[in-house]
C-alpha cells in the first residue's frame, strides 16, 4: 500500500493505493484529509483486460474538488492504469 499527500489552499488531500481482491483491481482513493472524507476511488482492474477502469464518487451531496487536486488524482489513476495494464 502506498500513500501520497498534497496541500491546496490550506486543505490537505491524500491518495492511497490498495488492492481489492474481491474485484481483482487496484483502488486509487482520494481523501480530503482535512475533513476525513473519502471523495472518489479510481478502480483499475488488472486481471481481466476487458473490464474498463472507472471512477467511483463517494459524495452524496455536492462536493467541490479543486482543479489542481483533480488533475493530480487523475494522473495517479493514469499511472496505475499504465502500470497494471501493460499494452
Amino acid at each position: 500500500m502506498a500513500y501520497e499527500e498534497r496541500e491546496h489552499a490550506g486543505r490537505f488531500y491524500g491518495v492511497q493505493f490498495t488492492y481489492a481482491l474481491p474485484e481483482d483491481a487496484w483502488f486509487v482513493e482520494l481523501t480530503d484529509i482535512t475533513s476525513g472524507r473519502m471523495i472518489m476511488t479510481g478502480v483499475v482492474p488488472d486481471e481481466d483486460p476487458s473490464v474498463e477502469p472507472t471512477v467511483r464518487l463517494h459524495a452524496p451531496e455536492e462536493y467541490r474538488v479543486p482543479h489542481e487536486i483533480m488533475v493530480w488524482f487523475m494522473a495517479k489513476v493514469a499511472e496505475e492504469i499504465a502500470r497494471s495494464r501493460p499494452a
